[in-house]
C-alpha cells in the first residue's frame, strides 16, 4: 500500500510501496542489529574483568552479525527490496553479491553463537566426571560441526538464495534444499544446546524453583528453531513469486529475526539470576551439594596435636613456661589419633588458608575412625 504524501522538503530513507519493500528490510535489520549489541555490551560490562571464552565467543559472533547486517544495507543501497521492474542489470549483480555474503556470514555467526553458549555449558558443569565432560565436549564439537558442515554446503553454490537473475537462478537450481539440510542441522543442534544443559541442571541438589528458571533459561534458544523453520518455509514459498525481487524480502527478513534472537538468547542463561544457585553446586557427583573449593580441598587433612602441652617456651618473647597438667593420676599417659578417609591428599594444617573456614559447605560426609591406646609413662 502507498503511503500518504509527504510534505514537500521531508526526507526519508525509504518508502513502502507496491513496488518497493525494502522499508521493511530496514525496520526488521536496523532493530535487529540495535538489541544484539545492547545485550552484548551489557553482558560484556557487567562481566568486566572476568571474562571467560563464552564471552569471547559472543562477541564474536556480534562483530559477525553487524558484518552480516552491513552486506545487507549495502545490498538496500543497490536496490534490495524493490521490484525487479525497477532495477538495472548491473545492480542486480551487486544485490545478489550482497544477498550471499549476507547469508555466509550468518551461517558463521549463528555457528559461533551456539558455541558460546556451549562453551558456557562445558564451564558451569564440567567438573572431574568423565561421562559429564564427555558430554559437554561433544556439545562443543557438534556446534563447531554445524558451523563448518553448513559453510561447506552453501559455498559452493554459485547464487544467493533467491537470485534476482532469472538466469542465474536457471544454472544453480537446488539451493532451497541446500537450506533446508542447512535447517534441519540447525534444530538438531538447538535442541542439543537446549536439552545437553537441562539434563545437567536437574541432576544438582537444588531446589526446585532454581532448577527451572535455569532450564528456562537454556529454553530460550527454542524460538529460534521457530524462526529457522519459518524461514526455510517463506525460502520455498518464495519461489513461486513471479517477482523475485519482493519475493527476497520476507526470508531475508526472517533470517534477520533468527540471528537475532539467537544473540540474545545466548547471553540469557549467563545472567547472575539464573547462575546464581549454581555457584557452589557440583553437577559430577549428584550426591553431593556443594562445589569444594580448591582451598576446602586442602582442608582434608587435619591433624591433631598433643594432649598435652610441650615444654618450649619462646625466651625472646617473654612467654612464661606451661604447667604440665596431668589428665590421669595413675602412671600412664593417654594418647588418641584421629583419621579419616580422604580421596584428597591430606596437607598440614598450617599449610590451609583462611578462606577454607569462610567456604559455605551445603553437606559433606566424613567418615572418622578415634583409637585409644593407653601406654606407661617414660
Amino acid at each position: 500500500m502507498d503511503l500518504p504524501l509527504l510534505p514537500k522538503g521531508t526526507y526519508y530513507l525509504t518508502r513502502i510501496t507496491a513496488d518497493d519493500h525494502a522499508g521493511w528490510l530496514w525496520i526488521v535489520s536496523l532493530l535487529t542489529l540495535v538489541y544484539p549489541l545492547i545485550t552484548c555490551f551489557v553482558r560484556l560490562y557487567v562481566k568486566r574483568g572476568i571474562y571467560s571464552s563464552d564471552d569471547w565467543s559472543l562477541f564474536a559472533s556480534t562483530v559477525l552479525s553487524t558484518c552480516q547486517h552491513t552486506c545487507l544495507f549495502v545490498g538496500l543501497s543497490y536496490g534490495l527490496g524493490k521490484s525487479t521492474a525497477l532495477l538495472e542489470n548491473q545492480n542486480i549483480a551487486s544485490i545478489d553479491g550482497a544477498v550471499f555474503a549476507s547469508e555466509v556470514l550468518f551461517v558463521a555467526a549463528q555457528a559461533i553463537a551456539k558455541l558460546s553458549l556451549a562453551l558456557f555449558s562445558r564451564r558451569i558443569f564440567r567438573n572431574g566426571n568423565h561421562g559429564i565432560s564427555l558430554m559437554c565436549d561433544v556439545l562443543v564439537a557438534a556446534t563447531i560441526g554445524w558451523g563448518v558442515t553448513s559453510l561447506l554446503i552453501l559455498l559452493p553454490k554459485c547464487s544467493p538464495t533467491v537470485s534476482l537473475s532469472s538466469l542465474a537462478s536457471q544454472q544453480c537450481p537446488g539451493n532451497v534444499l541446500l537450506w533446508q539440510i542447512v535447517t534441519a542441522l540447525d534444530v538438531t543442534t538447538e535442541f542439543a544446546i537446549v536439552l545437553v544443559p537441562s539434563y545437567l541442571v536437574m541432576k544438582t541438589q537444588i531446589r526446585r524453583k532454581p532448577k527451572l528458571l535455569a532450564v528456562a533459561a537454556f529454553g530460550m534458544r527454542l524460538p529460534s528453531v521457530i524462526f529457522s523453520v519459518v524461514h526455510v518455509t517463506k525460502l520455498q514459498s518464495s519461489l513461486s513469486e513471479t517477482d523475485a525481487g519482493l519475493a527476497v524480502v520476507s526470508p531475508l527478513a526472517w533470517l534477520q529475526i533468527e540471528i537475532a534472537w539467537s544473540l540474545i538468547a545466548a547471553s540469557i542463561p549467563s545472567f547472575k539470576a539464573f547462575m546464581k544457585p549454581f555457584d557452589n553446586v557440583s553437577a559430577t557427583n549428584p550426591d553431593r551439594s556443594a562445589n569444594l573449593s580448591h582451598s576446602q580441598s586442602r582442608s582434608d587433612g587435619l591433624f591433631m596435636g598433643p594432649v598435652k602441652p610441650t615444654k618450649k617456651t619462646d625466651s625472646k618473647a617473654g612467654f612464661a613456661e606451661p604447667q604440665v597438667l596431668e589428665l590421669r593420676p595413675d602412671n600412664v599417659e593417654s594418647q588418641s589419633a584421629v583419621h579419616h578417609c580422604s580421596r584428597r591428599p591430606s596437607l598440614n594444617m598450617n599449610s590451609v588458608g583462611s578462606s577454607a573456614l569462610q567456604e559455605h559447605i551445603i553437606r559433606r560426609e566424613v567418615d572418622w575412625e578415634v583409637r585409644y591406646e593407653a601406654v606407661p609413662k617414660s
